[in-house]
């Protein structure tokens, strides 16, 4: 018995395992940082620099599965 793999849809389901699970990871650091900011934990320049990286990884993460035609969205 041979076992056949699609090599073109094994890269794709991995690589949306890969961005479901960092979207997952962005939502919950997202949730701290708001928790934190409430707190008054951060600084207004550790705000600012908080906000700036979250927004960069978004749109990082939204190219990323644009190159690769994917959909994958945390409900």
């Amino acid at each position: 018995m041979t076992l056949q793999i699609d090599e073109k849809s094994l890269k794709h389901g991995v690589l949306t395992l890969v961005v479901t699970l960092v979207e997952v990871i962005q939502e919950a650091l997202e949730t701290q940082a708001i928790r934190r900011m409430e707190g008054g934990e951060l600084t207004e320049e550790e705000q600012n620099r908080l906000g700036e990286a979250l927004m960069e990884l978004d749109e990082a993460m939204e190219e990323l599965k644009q190159d690769h035609g994917l959909t994958t969205a945390v409900a």
